[in-house]
């Protein structure tokens, strides 16, 4: 089963409380308005900086 499926899942019964629910509603945003390529450009253009 795909993540995109758990996601759903989520959606139609809850996602659960606090920061993982956050990071878990964002994701299904990102993946249902097709945002993925978008994201992986700022990941390759702005890497996270190296302390």
């Amino acid at each position: 089963m795909c993540i995109g499926a758990y996601l759903v899942w989520f959606k139609q019964k809850g996602f659960p409380e606090g920061k993982l629910g956050h990071m878990l509603r964002s994701t299904l945003e990102i993946k249902e308005n097709g945002l993925e390529p978008l994201i992986r450009k700022i990941q390759k253009e702005f890497p996270p900086l190296k302390l």
